[in-house]
């Protein structure tokens, strides 16, 4: 499953929005090692801005890529964890309920829900469900249609998911 990246170049200054547009160029091309090379080194772990934030976002979308080609589950499962951890850090400083904070909560849920697949928790599945409460009513409020489709799209994902394990016992 895709994730979703909220990259507006045009509303962030300096040196981090044009690396915010080039990740997005690379992950569209395939090339994902290149936009976490980049994000990595834009990163600045004391700042909790908007900004900052939003490279947090979007460097977890790429690390849940990278994870979702492994074949390794360990290796996948540590990635998946740093993922994560990015995903909660930007969801702490976001302004809650606004469409970066639903963008954030979505991929949190997709990290979980891929996590959750790669090490067999339940627990982690059940976060994820958490993790979309209130995102399809952000993305609709902010007539963000595609942010809601896909927002609901994840948790039809996660309710498919359940149903299946829960028909395997």
């Amino acid at each position: 499953m895709q994730m979703m990246t909220n990259i507006r170049a045009a509303a962030l200054p300096d040196r981090v929005a044009l690396v915010l547009a080039e990740a997005q160029g690379a992950l569209s091309r395939g090339n994902v090692e290149a936009a976490i090379d980049a994000l990595r080194a834009v990163l600045n772990p004391e700042s909790t801005d908007e900004q900052q934030s939003m490279v947090r976002v979007n460097l977890a979308a790429a690390l849940c890529q990278q994870a979702q080609s492994l074949a390794q589950n360990a290796s996948a499962i540590g990635i998946l964890d740093e993922a994560a951890s990015l995903l909660n850090q930007a969801i702490a400083a976001l302004p809650a309920r606004t469409r970066n904070w639903a963008l954030a909560r979505t991929n949190l849920a997709v990290v979980l829900l891929t996590r959750g697949n790669r090490a067999n928790v339940p627990a982690d599945i059940l976060m994820a469900h958490l993790a979309l409460d209130g995102t399809e009513e952000v993305f609709a409020t902010a007539a963000d249609e595609a942010g809601r489709t896909w927002s609901r799209a994840v948790r039809d994902h996660l309710t498919e998911f359940h149903e299946r394990r829960a028909s395997l016992r």
